[in-house]
C-alpha cells in the first residue's frame, strides 16, 4: 500500500462518520488515515516513507545485511505447529466460503529439536512481494524466507511435564501473524503457550492450499475488531474440544484456566474486545492500538495493560511555527481518549504505559528484519531494537504473571523504576 506515516485522533469523531477511501494527507506530520474510520493508534509513526530514494537506499542496504531475529531470553526451547480450521458458524462473503482461520501454536520445550524452521514460508513471501507488504522492498522480503528462527517443528515428546498458561496473539491491520515472532518466541521461552492468529481480511495471510487472502480496506474497524475477537473465541472452543492428536499432546500441558490475550494495533483493540466477550480470558494487553466498539462505550472489563509509543524528536523537528502545539494537541487527544475509557470502570486494574523512543512498529519484528525501519527522516530518535524488545517483553510478562498466573511479581506501577525509558501514563 503506497500510503503511510502518522495516524491521528484529533478529528476522530468526525472522521469516523465519513466513508472516504484510503488517502494521504502530507503536512508537517504526514497523517495517514485508513478509510477514514480505521484510525488505529493515534500519533503513531508509520515508518516506511514511500519515497524512491528511501526504497532504493533500503535495497542497497538489504543486499549487504544478513537479518537475524534476537535470541529469546528465557530458559525453555521452543516448538511450534501450524493449523487451519473452518468456522462453520460464519460465512466469508469475500471468499464466498465458510471462514477459514489459520493459526500457530508455540509451546515450551525441554530441548531443541531439528530441523530448524524459517521465518516466512515461501508462499507467504510471494504474496508479500505481490502485495508490497507494508512498503518493505522486495529484496528484503525475499531474504525473510532464509532467516532461521529459534523454534523447531512440533515435537510433543519434549514438552516439560507441567501446566503452562496460554496466551493468544493478534496481529495489526494489514500485518501477518509472522511479523511478531521475536515477541512470541521470547514469551514462550519464559513458559507461556502462545497461539498466534491470522484473521482473514484484517491482515495478509495464505491458506494451506497456498492461496493468498489480502487485507480488505473497507472502513469497518469495529466489524474487523469484532471478527478478530470471534476468531479467538472459536479457536479457544476448538482447542478445548478437539480430538486432534497433536493438540491432545500439547493441551495436556496447557492450563486453560490461566488465559490471556494480547495484540498489536487493531489486534490490540480486538484483545480488549475478546476480554469483553469471553470470560475465559482473565487479562488483556493492547500494544499501541486504540479502542473500538463496545469497549469504547462501556470501558474495560478485565485487567488491562496498554503499551503506547512515545516518539523522541530533537527541536529541529518543530521548526515550523505551530508544529509543536499541533503535536502536543494530538498527544492530548489520545490521552483524553484513554482517560475516558479508564473512567468508565475505575475499579478495573488498568494501566497505560508509554515507551520513549518507540513508534508503532517497534511492537513488531520490523526493527530486526528491515533497514527501512531506521531510514525515515521523520522517525526521530529510535530506541535500540534489543532494548525495545526487552522492555516490551518484560512489561508483558510482568502483567500476565500478576493477572493471569496470579503471582506476586513487580507491579506495573514500579516497572518504570527498572526501565527509565517508560512512564506510567495513566492508571486506575
Amino acid at each position: 500500500m503506497h500510503w503511510h506515516l502518522i495516524m491521528v485522533t484529533k478529528e476522530i469523531n468526525s472522521l469516523r462518520k465519513c466513508k472516504m477511501k484510503p488517502l494521504v494527507l502530507i503536512n508537517n506530520y504526514i497523517n495517514a488515515i485508513f478509510s477514514c474510520k480505521l484510525i488505529i493508534g493515534a500519533s503513531i509513526i508509520w515508518l516506511f516513507f514511500p519515497s524512491e530514494f528511501l526504497i532504493a537506499k533500503s535495497k542497497a542496504d538489504s543486499s549487504q545485511i544478513k537479518f537475524k531475529l534476537p535470541s529469546p531470553t528465557g530458559n525453555y526451547s521452543i516448538s511450534t505447529e501450524i493449523f487451519s480450521i473452518t468456522d462453520s458458524t460464519r460465512f466469508d462473503t469475500a471468499q464466498n466460503a465458510l471462514r477459514i482461520i489459520p493459526f500457530q501454536i508455540w509451546y515450551p520445550s525441554s530441548e531443541k529439536s531439528i530441523p530448524p524452521m524459517y521465518y516466512i514460508p515461501s508462499t507467504l513471501v510471494t504474496a508479500m512481494v505481490k502485495d508490497q507488504y507494508n512498503n518493505v522492498d522486495s529484496l528484503t522480503i525475499t531474504q525473510w524466507e532464509g532467516i532461521i528462527i529459534h523454534a523447531s517443528l512440533t515435537n510433543t515428546n519434549t514438552i516439560p511435564p507441567k501446566k503452562f498458561p496460554i496466551l493468544f496473539f493478534l496481529h495489526g491491520f494489514g500485518v501477518s501473524r509472522y511479523s511478531y515472532i521475536s515477541i512470541i518466541e521470547d514469551l514462550v521461552s519464559h513458559g507461556f503457550v502462545v497461539v498466534s492468529v491470522d484473521s482473514p481480511h484484517s491482515g495478509l495471510l495464505t491458506l494451506p492450499d497456498g492461496k493468498a487472502v489480502s487485507t480488505i480496506y473497507d472502513g469497518k474497524p469495529i466489524q474487523k475488531c469484532e471478527n478478530m475477537a470471534m476468531d479467538v473465541k472459536y479457536i479457544m472452543d476448538w482447542l478445548q474440544r478437539t480430538k486432534n492428536k497433536s493438540i491432545i499432546m500439547i493441551k495436556k500441558n496447557v492450563d486453560f484456566n490461566k488465559a490471556g490475550v494480547l495484540g498489536h494495533s487493531l489486534g490490540g483493540a480486538a484483545a480488549l474486545e475478546t476480554c469483553r466477550i469471553d470470560n475465559r480470558f482473565s487479562a488483556c494487553i493492547d500494544l499501541d492500538g486504540d479502542p473500538f466498539g463496545k469497549v469504547e462505550e462501556i470501558g474495560l472489563s478485565k485487567p488491562t495493560l496498554i503499551l503506547l509509543n512515545e516518539p523522541l524528536f530533537t527541536q529541529d523537528r518543530f521548526k515550523t511555527p505551530g508544529s509543536r502545539a499541533k503535536w502536543d494537541s494530538m498527544g492530548y487527544e489520545r490521552k483524553k481518549l484513554w482517560q475516558n475509557i479508564f473512567q468508565k470502570n475505575k475499579k478495573n486494574p488498568s494501566y497505560a504505559v508509554r515507551i520513549l523512543g518507540t513508534n508503532h512498529y517497534t511492537f513488531t519484528d520490523f526493527p530486526f528484519v528491515t533497514t527501512q525501519y531506521y531510514k525515515n527522516p521523520n522517525a526521530g530518535i529510535i530506541i535500540d531494537k534489543n532494548r525495545g524488545l526487552l522492555i516490551i517483553s518484560s512489561y508483558i510478562r510482568a502483567f500476565f504473571d500478576r493477572f493471569v498466573l496470579k503471582e506476586k511479581t513487580i507491579s506495573i506501577k514500579n516497572m518504570p523504576k527498572k526501565f527509565r525509558e517508560t512512564n506510567l501514563y495513566l492508571s486506575t
